[in-house]
């Protein structure tokens, strides 16, 4: 009866004693087929003793490759036939590693992932320390591991109430001081870490799930610089995500919190930020910016499915750059895309630039539409995507226009190092429209200066209709001598042809001027797209230097893979010349003679 078996449970005694018993896990790989390769020998002892219903495990050791990997531990097994009250303790575990029987493993499991076998080198020596207990409504652990990565603790906790009741999980991991660019690799600008973080978390049946994290980061570095003082909060309930990072770094801080809430055909994003007296060179992340500190706050609101469908706003505002001698300040930058119009529009203000884009169109489809405009003008260059046509798909065509200014810019400029200075209004304009193959960019900037060069009236302007592009630049270029140069650039490109002419005239008393034409040929050896050749083709002219009348001949150069052939190059006067002819390689013997 039931009682005579909980008395035989509770009252027969067993022992179990085994030493060194050598155990080949391949044998189980008709079984687990994983285990195949594994033919490294276990030692194996265990000493247990007490009843059925009673188990006291004295000692487990499992040895391998002479301790390289060594694992022992001590157990009591309570109830053990009881499925109700069975009560597990294991205490304590402890296992030991080297490197070389880290790789004896790798080597017997078949590993031959690159990044985690290099991980697992990268431990060394590793000492891992902890126990487990475990009952039909509650199971805790922890575990401590030591190795040349840095030292890990972590605890964890679930329990229940009941049968049907939600589970509640509790858990926890710190480290002081934890090598994250031994584990991502060496190309990775992450250093050492330290933190503690905790999640709280509680699964249910029949209800939403609930959890959340806490932690503290006292110590990231991330390219060579030390972040402090980060701090983590999140929480996740019902597909609605809340959470809040803040930094108090000595050169700088950040506080930013959002919400993100994702529905069956939308998600909406909610995020602020305030960034206040951050020092970029300090945190080694540009240079250029010794001295100076950066401080803005950010108001962001997103809401669809794709970006093809997002309507959103982000706010920029209150920015001040520099420092006590000189400083910039931006009102706000303020960008908004509304997909739920027809046209669709973006639109972008602040103090410097300004402008909006509308029409119809996708983000996602709008480089495809860019490179399959340009294929066929240069099919050598840029393969046809023919998989790419309309008619394949359900999308429609992009068809859109866009106007945008620039303000000018003379004081940032001046502080943000910019290599340009404008000091009248910019404009760039244009449009596509991929349903009659035509789009046209405009670009007019009155005044710019590229350091103490002062570059007046330049304009261009990119026309494509159909298979033919056309491509009109001028600008004057004015010299400390207040010299004025036009410059002119004609170009077209149609079915593998480039054909360019420069000209230029200067206002001096003495005569500068002239013209370059080329006619250009791509072509490729095969249909495969490999090893693109270019065949220069310099139309004949003159060109006049300080009054005087230089001829150039016709000539041509081709480029061929790595080689550069010069071919009757010519420049000359009635007494001087300048002839180039020749290869230009990799062989040794190739010569160019000028």
């Amino acid at each position: 009866n039931i009682n005579d078996s909980h008395s035989f449970a509770d009252n027969a005694n067993i022992a179990l004693d085994i030493s060194q018993s050598n155990i080949t896990l391949s044998d189980l790989s008709p079984l687990i087929p994983a285990l195949r390769e594994f033919s490294l020998p276990i030692a194996l002892n265990c000493h247990a003793h007490g009843t059925l219903n009673d188990i006291r495990i004295k000692h487990l050791s499992l040895n391998m490759n002479d301790d390289d990997i060594a694992l022992n531990a001590s157990a009591h097994i309570a109830n053990a036939l009881l499925a109700d009250s069975i009560d597990i303790n294991i205490n304590p575990i402890q296992a030991t590693t080297s490197q070389e029987g880290i790789a004896s493993l790798c080597q017997n499991l078949g590993l031959k992932e690159t990044r985690a076998i290099n991980i697992l080198d990268e431990m060394g020596i590793s000492t891992l320390n902890g126990r487990l207990v475990l009952t039909p409504m509650h199971a805790e652990g922890n575990i401590t591991l030591f190795s040349q990565l840095g030292d890990i603790l972590s605890d964890i906790s679930i329990t229940r109430d009941s049968i049907n009741a939600p589970l509640h999980c509790i858990g926890y991991i710190e480290s002081d001081g934890l090598h994250l660019n031994k584990i991502l690799g060496e190309k990775s600008k992450l250093g050492l870490t330290a933190f503690n973080l905790e999640a709280n978390t509680i699964l249910h049946s029949n209800k939403p799930h609930y959890a959340t994290l806490t932690g503290k980061i006292d110590r990231l570095d991330y390219n060579n610089y030390s972040y402090n003082d980060i701090t983590l909060y999140g929480k996740y309930r019902h597909n609605n995500i809340s959470g809040r990072i803040t930094m108090d770094d000595i050169n700088g801080s950040i506080d930013a919190h959002g919400t993100l809430s994702s529905k069956k055909d939308s998600t909406s994003i909610d995020v602020k930020m305030a960034c206040k007296d951050l020092d970029l060179a300090a945190f080694n992340l540009a240079p250029q910016t010794q001295g100076k500190t950066l401080s803005f706050n950010i108001d962001a609101g997103y809401t669809g499915t794709t970006i093809d469908d997002a309507n959103g706003v982000i706010d920029i505002h209150d920015i001040i750059y520099g420092n006590n001698e000189q400083q910039m300040e931006w009102n706000q930058i303020l960008v908004e895309v509304r997909n739920d119009t027809h046209p669709h529009e973006l639109t972008i203000s602040s103090d410097y630039i300004n402008g909006k884009v509308s029409g119809e169109y996708t983000t996602t489809t709008l480089p495809r539409t860019i490179f399959n405009m340009a294929a066929p003008l240069l099919p050598s260059l840029i393969e046809v995507d023919k998989t790419a046509s309309r008619a394949n798909d359900n999308t429609m065509y992009n068809d859109l226009e866009w106007n945008i200014s620039i303000r000018p810019n003379v004081e940032m400029s001046h502080i943000l190092q910019l290599p340009f200075t404008l000091t009248d209004t910019a404009n760039i304009d244009g449009y596509i429209k991929e349903s009659e193959r035509d789009a046209r960019i405009d670009v007019s900037i009155p005044n710019v200066w590229m350091g103490k060069t002062h570059i007046e009236d330049v304009s261009l302007r990119i026309n494509h209709n159909n298979e033919l592009m056309n491509i009109t630049a001028q600008a004057g270029l004015m010299n400390k001598k207040k010299q004025l140069t036009i410059w002119s650039i004609n170009g077209q490109a149609h079915n593998d042809n480039i054909d360019v002419g420069i000209h230029w005239n200067t206002n001096t008393e003495t005569t500068y001027c002239g013209s370059i034409k080329l006619d250009s040929q791509l072509s490729r050896k095969n249909v495969n797209k490999n090893g693109l050749n270019v065949a220069v083709n310099i139309l004949p002219t003159d060109i006049i230097i300080n009054d005087t009348i230089w001829n150039i001949k016709p000539a041509c150069i081709t480029i061929e893979d790595k080689e550069i052939a010069v071919n009757n190059l010519e420049v000359s006067r009635p007494s001087q010349h300048i002839y180039i002819d020749g290869l230009v390689s990799e062989t040794p013997e190739d010569t160019l003679h000028v």
